[in-house]
Formats: structure tokens, C-alpha cells, sequence
């Protein structure tokens, strides 16, 4: 919902926003994995789900490319709708969100791989062996006096088996859309 309106709509300070917006994708992980650690801690967010999904819920990439995909969608196409009696929450859903579909699941697709692999939020996060995740499963594997690599490599093929499940059936979905479908040339 915030690419909409950086896409769409004029209002004083758009631009720099935007570019705040994408200067923060700048800023490694690193940076704020403490204040991110101590804000779902005070929240009672530690060994919970939606505490493992809290950094990922605002992407500045995510941001940046749907700023980009509604920006390509042609204004003759919302006048349209408005033409139509179109609301403007009804544009969004009804109109520019299934003509910028491929990037919506293209955004969903690339953090979801992210969220998948990712070790450091996880291991900050859960002491509870119940809510570990897969990297953290297949790090705990290797043991103090030995690895059996055998069952490493066997979790880690494992670990891709979803990723490239997912990829091959979206794959379809993820092609260019024509956004020019419902106007008259």
C-alpha cells in the first residue's frame, strides 16, 4: 500500500520520501537487529511466529519495485476506472493490483526464499528448540565433537525442496503482464 501512492499520487515531499524509502535498504541487518530484539522482546513477540516474521513485513525493495510496477501501468487505464465509478480503494484492488500482479508475487517469491534461508533473525529470536526454523535445525546438526555430513547435506536438500517447488509453479504466474488490456488503442 505504500508503493500506490509514491507511484500515483502528488503530495509535498514525495520524492524525497521515496528515496528515504530506498536509502534504508542500504542499512545491513546487522545495524538493527537489536532495536528490531528488544522491540519484539518488549512486545512478548520472543519464540512467537509473528516475532520471526516482523522484519519482514516492510521491504524497501518490496516498496521500491511496486513503486515501479504501478508506475507502469498507464494513467488512460485509471481514468477508466474512475470514468466507471471506481472508488479509489477499488482502483487499487480491482485495477492496478491485477495488472501488477507478476511484481506482487515477484516481491512475495523474493522475500519469501529471504525469510525461508535466513539464520541471524531466528537464532536472536527463539531459545525454544519448538519454534526453530530449518536453517537453525540444519546448524544444530553439527554437533560439538563431530558432523555427520551426511544428514547435513540431506537437511539442506531438503530445505530446497519448497523453494524450488514454489519457484516452478509461480514461475508462470511471473511473467510481464499486459497492463494495456483494457483500453482501446
Amino acid at each position: 500500500m505504500t508503493a500506490y501512492p509514491l507511484a500515483r499520487m502528488t503530495f509535498w515531499g514525495r520524492r524525497p520520501l521515496f528515496w528515504a524509502i530506498v536509502a534504508t535498504s542500504a542499512v545491513p541487518f546487522q545495524v538493527t537487529l537489536l532495536p528490531l530484539y528488544l522491540l519484539a522482546s518488549s512486545w512478548g513477540l520472543k519464540n512467537t511466529y509473528l516475532g520471526l516474521m516482523l522484519p519482514y513485513l516492510i521491504s524497501p525493495f518490496g516498496i521500491f519495485l511496486l513503486r515501479q510496477a504501478f508506475a507502469g501501468v498507464p494513467a488512460d487505464l485509471e481514468a477508466a476506472a474512475r470514468l466507471d465509478g471506481c472508488s479509489p480503494l477499488g482502483l487499487w484492488w480491482d485495477v492496478l493490483v491485477p495488472a501488477t500482479l507478476p511484481a506482487h508475487l515477484t516481491v512475495a517469491l523474493i522475500t519469501w526464499i529471504g525469510v525461508w534461508g535466513d539464520f541471524l533473525w531466528p537464532l536472536a529470536l527463539t531459545d525454544n528448540p519448538d519454534r526453530q526454523t530449518l536453517p537453525l535445525a540444519i546448524a544444530n546438526l553439527a554437533g560439538a565433537f563431530g558432523t555427520n555430513w551426511r544428514l547435513v547435506a540431506a537437511g539442506s536438500i531438503l530445505a530446497l525442496v519448497p523453494i524450488a517447488g514454489l519457484y516452478l509453479g509461480a514461475q508462470r504466474l511471473i511473467l510481464p503482464s499486459n497492463a494495456t488490456g483494457g483500453l482501446k488503442g
